[in-house]
């Protein structure tokens, strides 16, 4: 988010004033408000006693020196930094006064409120100053620059019930980074990789800083890029009133070579031959008159990703490796060097795409057999990739793995990149308009809950921000882009938002004045057309045919073809072929006492899960079968524990390793009880209950437990089916130990709502 002229200053050490030095030998306190960075002497805090400031500051142990986290508005802030220093307003406050004071009500500094209600009554005289006082380590975090990693303060909430929150390390990315050569400001844009594709010319061999599944972010060479990034998202030009750029903006538009912007640029210039027009004028935008073309063909990735990591040495990449989604569809690419560790702290994951189907290996194969040895390191995880074994057929536990629960609660600190900006807020103020992360046209998570991407305009974006924290929209006194504010208030698609616009004093007195120039002015009555929301992610990973997976895995966990004989007094009873099924059996609550030698089948309900790779698949209940009595008993007294500011839980599986446990445990748990759905004989019900037993304990192997469940007399299948089983179980058991690892450690915890289990012993035969 770079910083308007008089906030960007950034005083050479010649500049330094000596405030600086004054209190260089003095603790400091580190602030992120929203995503910016503010430092302040402890003792500039301190004259505050009453503050919040100083109450977290205060408490903060000599040991602890962290970057204590206010989920509030950080251009705005700064005001506020500028007062703790000087105990006076800068002239700039005045814009936005409202915000101003409700940020002292919020911080509870009495002394700037009585200021600003002086102020109101023009009893108070504003400073007037060319820059916020430089202190020691001011930088922004919101645009990228390098320097030398360096470590910085973790982010830390403040304890009080206004910041409670969640331990978060500071982003490196927008504030130290070995990603340029340049201790330059660097203007910088998320895109949406769609768009990318549509317009190609976006992107290049200089520009390019990072790619994810769904966004791009490139280096901006000129400062007008926004307008033509607005204009590409919406198909309209929207520019503030008086713009005075028209010539830069030419210039850049020129430079992409992006045929209907430049077309829309002319139509805007003889419209308005004399310029932008003011607040009397025309209201400021112009569609694209050139047809749509068909949708492009996707660019394939590879290129980009490769052209971007050949330029950093091998020293930033470490060992490379590529690896594939369970599905074999996806190929990406990562590294254990301080590129890929700096990205991981900024976005929450450092894998770049380099397929998007595995019919691109081939081509991929052929591109890198092309360079030069500059190429080397990509290559060589190429053929460790491609000489990498099928798996055997021994199916384990893997002891390397551990299952580790990563909450998330109301207070977790979410960056949000929009556009050329990027913020900090709490995950409760995301979640409290549900209109915003179902919008899936606009909104997409880079990580659930740790990065958020929003397509559309940064800077209108801070207003919208503020309205999700306070339920107000707050405007600054000469704000100049409404038809662009307009129109983002229509994507978003909030009805909360559009009322509030509706109903500001400032956006009425502009609408008329508009009105009266345009009969055709299509934002007047800010009604959105409400499209219907396009499908989420869905919950189901796209299946194919693995190398060595022989088999439809859908087919294989949904459609066995075991048929079950019919029963002699049972004769008119359709043969019922077997599908597995989240069934309601008889439930026996966790108190009463059960057979210590019979397995569980759990109905565990419990925060939502979300899997570890940043998917937005989650879970709310889980049926499972396990073995493990202590941990049942454990949950008695912890399943009315669970905090209530606990928003979901992430496993560390990817969501295809958590929809194929979840199958494998609906298998196993149902093929028991439809065994006694059925009224098997209790010995037959036994029978089969001792075979998943020792299947889940590894006392038997998978091809041997397949051979002795079809040889119960209930049941029969074909050869086919018979091999198909054996293989989807030896590719899915172990997921489902995984899986209930995590889940043992969410009883344990006390993080499930409820626990129940079947009573299956009274329906197995005695020994």
């Amino acid at each position: 988010m770079p910083r308007c002229t008089e906030c960007c200053y950034l005083p050479t050490e010649a500049e330094e004033p000596e405030i600086i030095n004054e209190f260089s030998e003095e603790e400091i306190i580190h602030f992120n408000v929203g995503g910016w960075c503010f430092s302040v002497p402890k003792s500039k805090v301190a004259q505050f006693p009453d503050s919040l400031l100083w109450k977290e500051a205060s408490a903060l142990t000599e040991n602890e020196n962290p970057r204590l986290f206010i989920d509030r508005d950080g251009y705005t802030f700064r005001h506020v930094h500028y007062y703790l220093h000087t105990s006076k307003l800068s002239f700039s406050s005045c814009a936005e006064l409202n915000l101003l004071y409700e940020q002292a009500l919020f911080l509870q500094l009495i002394p700037l409120l009585q200021t600003l209600d002086n102020l109101k009554e023009g009893k108070h005289n504003l400073r007037i100053r060319p820059a916020d006082i430089p202190i020691a380590e001011r930088a922004s975090m919101n645009y990228w620059r390098t320097r030398k990693c360096i470590s910085k303060p973790p982010e830390f909430p403040l304890k009080s019930p206004a910041f409670t929150g969640l331990h978060e390390k500071a982003p490196l990315g927008l504030m130290d980074t070995p990603l340029l050569d340049t201790e330059e400001e660097v203007h910088y844009c998320f895109l949406p990789l769609s768009l990318v594709e549509k317009y190609p010319s976006l992107v290049n061999d200089d520009n390019l800083l990072w790619l994810s599944d769904n966004s791009v972010l490139i280096e901006c060479e000129g400062s007008e890029f926004r307008f033509i990034a607005n204009f590409l998202r919406s198909g309209k030009i929207f520019l503030p009133d008086n713009f005075s750029n028209m010539d830069v903006l030419e210039t850049e538009a020129e430079a992409l070579g992006i045929p209907e912007f430049m077309e829309a640029m002319k139509i805007f210039r003889k419209a308005h031959p004399e310029g932008t027009p003011g607040l009397q004028g025309s209201f400021g935008f112009v569609k694209s008159t050139i047809q749509k073309q068909p949708k492009a063909a996707s660019l394939p990735l590879y290129p980009m990703v490769l052209g971007l990591l050949v330029k950093y040495p091998d020293s930033a990449l470490g060992q490379l490796h590529m690896e594939n989604t369970l599905d074999g569809n996806k190929l990406y690419i990562s590294g254990n060097g301080v590129l890929f560790q700096h990205v991981m702290n900024w976005l929450g994951t450092s894998k770049l795409p380099l397929t998007r189907s595995m019919s691109e290996l081939v081509e991929l194969c052929s591109y890198l057999d092309q360079m030069d040895i500059t190429y080397q390191p990509m290559k060589d995880a190429l053929k460790t990739y491609l000489k990498q074994k099928t798996p055997t057929d021994a199916v384990g536990k893997d002891a390397d793995w551990a299952a580790e629960i990563e909450v998330f609660s109301l207070h977790h600190i979410v960056k949000v990149y929009v556009g050329s900006h990027w913020y900090a807020t709490y995950l409760q103020t995301l979640l409290k308009f549900p209109e915003l992360l179902s919008n899936y046209n606009k909104v997409y998570w880079i990580v659930h809950g740790q990065s958020l991407f929003i397509h559309g305009d940064g800077q209108m974006f801070r207003h919208i921000l503020n309205f999700l924290r306070l339920g107000k929209l707050f405007l600054p006194s000469e704000f100049k882009e409404w038809p662009l504010l307009c129109q983002e208030v229509v994507e978003y698609q909030i009805p909360s938002l559009v009322e509030a616009l509706s109903q500001c004093d400032t956006y009425r007195m502009w609408l008329k004045q508009q009105e009266a120039h345009s009969e055709d002015f299509p934002l007047r009555s800010l009604e959105p057309v409400m499209a219907e929301k396009e499908k989420g992610p869905g919950n189901t990973p796209q299946v194919v045919q693995h190398s060595y997976i022989a088999m439809n895995v859908n087919q294989c966990a949904n459609n066995w073809s075991i048929v079950r004989e019919a029963e002699d007094d049972e004769s008119d009873q359709e043969k019922d072929r077997y599908t597995p099924t989240f069934c309601e059996p008889v439930k026996k609550v966790i108190d009463e006492p059960g057979d210590s030698s019979a397995g569980l089948i759990l109905k565990v309900e419990h925060p939502p899960i979300v899997a570890g790779d940043g998917s937005c698949m989650s879970h709310e209940d889980s049926t499972l079968y396990s073995t493990c009595q202590e941990g049942i008993q454990l949950a008695r007294a912890q399943t009315q524990l669970v905090a209530k500011d606990i928003v979901f839980l992430s496993f560390p599986l990817s969501h295809e390793e958590i929809f194929y446990a979840r199958m494998c445990h609906c298998f196993l748990t149902d093929v028991i009880l439809d065994s006694i759905r059925q009224k098997d004989p209790k010995e037959i019900t036994t029978q089969v209950e001792l075979f998943v037993q020792r299947l889940w304990t590894l006392q038997i192997t998978v091809k041997e437990f397949v051979a002795n469940l079809l040889n119960v007399a209930p049941f029969k299948a074909k050869s086919h089916t018979c091999e198909m089983l054996l293989k989807w179980l030896e590719f899915t058991l172990p997921f489902a130990w995984k899986y209930s690892c995590c889940i043992d450690q969410l009883i344990r915890k006390g993080y499930c709502k409820s626990l129940s289990r079947v009573a299956l012993e009274k329906y197995l035969q005695k020994s």
